[in-house]
């Protein structure tokens, strides 16, 4: 049996299990261990527990408890952190970096400074790294951490009145969905199941398994069963304590466990159900045509008066006119003739009807109209031909005075 105790190195590193030995370590202690390149100083995160077998890989131990000069030296590596912190700031703003420096830390030696800092996207850094290696004599890191890790980072109070689970005990972040939140029967408003991140609350997944395990048998809301009170449909399902609400036939509600009801079928509706069902459908069809209706004619701007009974289709009034009564016929404006073209016999005798006679004598006088005009520009090009000489002069020329005949 070995004593271990979980250590976290860093605020953004995870937490790990390191052999203690015989070493008095508490939870919030801060000690010295092995880690990857060297000594470093991290925070107990639990009490000292007993493990069975050998660790995997090369051992990490506590190698003591932090005395008054390992508390001094984090003392001056928390100032140079604040420095660091400040100067980074400046110069993000000077090369204008679309960049958001979270924290620096600095390693328990003081060989190396790592800046956190969240990101859109890609950030090229390189200008600066060199421009804080020049300034610190150290090595620089630069890693973009997302908002639940700069949540971890700086820490806070939940909405428990509890420290965040991810700046004290949580060893990493695991997927956490909306269906966990559906399972448990949460309130699914962001700003309810949501966390100081912004992401839904890491404390979802810690009771999502028992639920997954007591909705197995549980009937779902909507299904139809039999009790002994009655046939009814359930309303809600209460998880933890396996009871069911039932809204019975007769209106009512009642609450049962879940070993008293049985699902069953829904019933068919019966013939005046159905025809009443049938008819509300059709209403509501009905109601969603006019509804489209009026919105068309509002686009358009005109709204179309309804016509009278027995009207007929050409005596309806148009946009803009007053409804005549029925039998009463519409005046036709008077056709304009074309240029000095004379009209046709059929056009002179018969006046424009309504309806397709009325079309059909349009047709025919525009026809007629055409061939006037084509019969003009014939008459005139033989005149301006029958007024020409055969020297190619036009009659209308006079001879020169002066000239011998």
């Amino acid at each position: 049996m070995r004593k271990t105790v979980n250590v976290r190195v860093r605020r953004m590193e995870r937490v790990l299990s390191f052999d203690v030995g015989d070493i008095p370590v508490h939870p919030g202690d801060l000690c010295i261990v092995e880690y990857d390149r060297g000594l470093e100083c991290g925070e107990a995160m639990s009490e000292v527990e007993e493990a069975e077998g050998s660790q995997e890989g090369t051992p990490r131990k506590v190698v003591r408890a932090a005395g008054e000069e390992d508390l001094k030296r984090l003392e001056t590596n928390r100032k140079h952190e604040r420095l660091a912190a400040e100067t980074c700031q400046k110069k993000i703003a000077e090369m204008k970096l679309a960049m958001k420096l979270v924290k620096a830390e600095e390693t328990f030696d003081g060989s190396k400074i790592i800046f956190y800092f969240t990101s859109d996207g890609r950030v090229d850094f390189r200008d600066l790294v060199k421009s804080m290696a020049q300034a610190f004599k150290a090595r620089i890191e630069m890693r973009q951490i997302g908002v639940r890790d700069e949540a971890r980072m700086l820490g806070g109070i939940g909405c428990c009145g509890r420290r965040l689970c991810c700046a004290t005990f949580l060893r990493g972040f695991e997927p956490v969905t909306i269906r966990m939140a559906r399972d448990q029967k949460l309130s699914l408003n962001p700003e309810k199941i949501s966390g100081v991140c912004g992401r839904l609350m890491c404390c979802l997944t810690y009771e999502h398994s028992t639920y997954r395990e007591l909705l197995k048998g549980l009937p779902k809301e909507g299904n139809w069963v039999t009790t002994e009170s009655g046939q009814g449909e359930i309303r809600s399902v209460n998880v933890l304590g396996q009871r069911v609400t039932v809204g019975l036939e007769s209106g009512e509600y009642a609450e049962f466990p879940v070993s008293e009801v049985r699902v069953t079928e829904r019933p068919e509706p019966s013939d005046e159900k159905q025809e009443k069902g049938r008819g509300k459908a059709r209403g509501r069809g009905r109601g969603r045509e006019r509804a489209r209706d009026r919105s068309r004619e509002k686009e358009r701007g005109k709204r179309r008066p309804t016509p009278a009974p027995g009207a007929r289709p050409e005596d309806r009034a148009r946009p803009g006119e007053k409804e005549r009564p029925a039998g009463e016929r519409r005046e036709q404006p008077a056709r304009k003739p074309v240029g000095q073209a004379r009209p046709s016999a059929g056009a002179q005798a018969s006046a424009p009807q309504p309806g397709q006679q009325g079309k059909e004598q349009g047709k025919e006088q525009g026809k007629e109209e055409g061939r006037s005009r084509s019969r003009r520009r014939s008459r005139g090009r033989r005149r301006n031909r029958g007024n020409k000489r055969p020297d190619g002069n036009s009659g209308n020329t006079q001879p020169n005075p002066g000239q011998n005949a």
